[in-house]
Order: C-alpha cells, then structure tokens, then sequence
C-alpha cells in the first residue's frame, strides 16, 4: 500500500481525533479501480467528487491524474486489479498546511465476479443525503 497527503508521498499519515472529518464525518472519498495500470474512468469520479464537494461546502484541494500515475509507478500496479482510494477532507481551523487530501493505492485480492460495471446516476437521488459518500 502507498499512500500520498496533499501530494506528497508519505510513509504513515495521522488525523486528530478532533478533526471536523473525525468528529462529524465531514468529508468525501470514491474509489476507483485500476486494472493492469490502467485508471478507469478518472474523469467522471472527479466529476463526481468535485460536485459532491461543492454540496457540503468544502473546497476541493489539487488532485490529478500525475498523482494517481505516480502512486501506480511506486507500488508497480501494472499488472493485476488495484484500488486507489481518494479522500477530500475539509480544512479545519484555517490550517493551510493540515490533511486535506489523501490517495491510497492498495493491491485488491481476487474477486469471483469476472466483469463489473460503474454505474453514474444521470439524475439526482430523492434523498437529500444519498449523493453523499462520508468518511
């Protein structure tokens, strides 16, 4: 497993228990699958991620598609079925410098189920907090 913090490689990462995100579950992820190195359908997850972001109110930190290539060089994801986790937290306390975006990229184990399928909604959801991933 590689995990990369506000675009930095890092070896071990923390949060405060006191954290909005901790406290409250404020904060956002997607998962995204990568196959034999290949991300799949980076475009719509951000997409996705950034509009989820703007309904809660939390400013959506520098993620790009460099980033995900890096964590799939450093882990040699090029073969096999990986999941690259994505994790938007909100500032806390005005602290430009504190967790605010976290990639982990993580080796999946085989699964039984041959071919999977993403499936976006073209229109909202009726409940008001089912467009919402939390942590």
């Amino acid at each position: 497993m590689v995990l990369m913090v506000n675009g930095e490689l890092v070896k071990e990462a923390s949060i405060s228990v006191l954290h909005e995100s901790f406290l409250f579950g404020k904060g956002l992820f997607t998962t995204i699958k990568i196959q034999d190195g290949s991300i799949w359908y980076w475009k719509e997850h951000i997409k996705l991620l950034k509009a989820s972001c703007v309904s809660l109110g939390v400013e959506f930190p520098k993620i790009s598609i460099a980033q995900a290539k890096e964590l799939i060089d450093q882990c040699r994801a090029f073969k096999g079925l990986w999941r690259l986790k994505l994790i938007v937290l909100p500032a806390d306390n005005g602290d430009e410098e504190e967790l605010r975006s976290i990639m982990i990229l993580k080796k999946e184990k085989a699964l039984s189920v041959k071919d999977q399928t993403l499936f976006l909604s073209p229109s909202s959801f009726t409940s008001a907090l089912s467009s919402y991933k939390s942590l």
